[in-house]
């Protein structure tokens, strides 16, 4: 059982949540009287609320009246796996009082133009995907607005929920070299949201299994996927194996490569990131590193519904925060009195991309 709040502290959901071992969006739920509770869940979280004495806060209650229960979400137009993201998010406020809004990053609208328009729309809480903003200029453009960051880490700095990049980018290179690879390029993409971790999972796993790796600039869309397959090309020797940094990239290479006359893998194996919903296709057959799309959307809707909690009820924030149940068997390691992150598993999809080296 979950110990009591401490003395003079008044319950609050979070509580409740933890002492019933549900969700904070779903004791919410209850306590509103709407649906999306089964009779058993809603039974368990009303004798949870009596034993440690929860009584509903209407003060909180009337503010909540007045302000916006919306999740505000700003994600790029040209990324897929933002799209697949939203779809999960989507669903993840099915049945609640929250709903989501939409600020898109595009060409020739930014970022920090993309967040403003959510703070000046009053959301209760602000989703950014993979944000390519320091982490001192989202506070500021937040203006104390709950913040999540999703599919970039953020360190101890804000809530985040992502991909564990360091260990996907692992796999692929531990894919090629059981293969027979030894001399294998990561297309990196610099400033973009994982990056860097990216980069640091290819060094290490290189130099751990003893192939020749080399980082390189390919960018994360067709057009700049296609100019590195180019210049790979018009080297002396073609390496035998390149991880693209996600499959965007990978497409505009392999393009490249079957107009050249490249055979791929026989000359050279291609893996991708992100498993994309055209990487399956018939005609593309990518190899490619697959993000648990459901697991980080729910978690990042979880999580920014918690903060919404927060912000009504007052009180201490105990930034930590489980997915509802069912939805995954992760939950937010406390990294701090006042963040919580989740790093979530990937894995590896072979298809018709890769196989074994030109000299094997």
């Amino acid at each position: 059982m979950t110990p009591p709040p401490s003395p003079g502290r008044r319950p609050t959901m979070r509580d409740v949540a933890q002492e019933a071992g549900v969700s904070t969006a779903l004791v919410s739920i209850v306590v509103r009287g709407a649906v999306g509770a089964s009779e058993a869940t809603r039974g368990r979280v009303l004798d949870a609320a009596q034993r440690i004495g929860y009584v509903r806060d209407e003060r909180a209650r009337l503010l909540r009246a007045r302000r916006s229960m919306d999740i505000g979400v700003c994600f790029e137009t040209q990324q897929p796996f933002h799209h697949k993201l939203l779809d999960v998010m989507y669903a993840a406020v099915v049945s609640t009082e929250h709903s989501i809004v939409l600020s898109a990053v595009t060409p020739s609208r930014g970022e920090g133009a993309a967040l403003h328009d959510l703070v000046a729309y009053r959301c209760g809480a602000i989703i950014s995907l993979g944000s390519r903003l320091p982490s001192q200029e989202l506070s500021e453009v937040a203006s104390g607005i709950p913040l999540v960051v999703a599919n970039r880490s953020m360190g101890q700095e804000l809530d985040w929920v992502s991909s564990d990049d360091e260990q996907g980018i692992a796999l692929a290179v531990e894919h090629l070299v059981e293969l027979g690879h030894r001399d294998v390029v990561f297309a990196t993409s610099a400033g973009a949201a994982g990056a860097d971790e990216r980069n640091e999972g290819f060094t290490a796993a290189a130099e751990k299994s003893g192939a020749i790796g080399e980082i390189v600039e390919g960018g994360s869309t067709e057009v700049s996927g296609a100019e590195l397959a180019v210049a790979l090309l018009e080297r002396d020797e073609l390496p035998s194996g390149v991880i693209a940094f996600n499959d965007r990239s990978a497409l505009g290479m392999l393009d490249v490569f079957v107009r050249r006359g490249v055979r791929v893998p026989h000359d050279i194996s291609v893996v991708g990131y992100d498993d994309s919903e055209i990487a399956g296709r018939s005609y593309v057959q990518l190899t490619t590193i697959a993000q648990d799309t459901q697991a980080m959307g729910q978690a990042a809707v979880e999580l920014a519904v918690s903060r919404i909690v927060d912000e009504f009820e007052g009180g201490v924030r105990p930034r930590e925060v489980g997915l509802a149940p069912g939805a995954s068997e992760t939950s937010f390691p406390r990294r701090s009195p006042e963040v919580s992150s989740l790093r979530i598993p990937t894995t590896l999809v072979v298809r018709m991309t890769t196989g074994p080296p030109r000299s094997v």
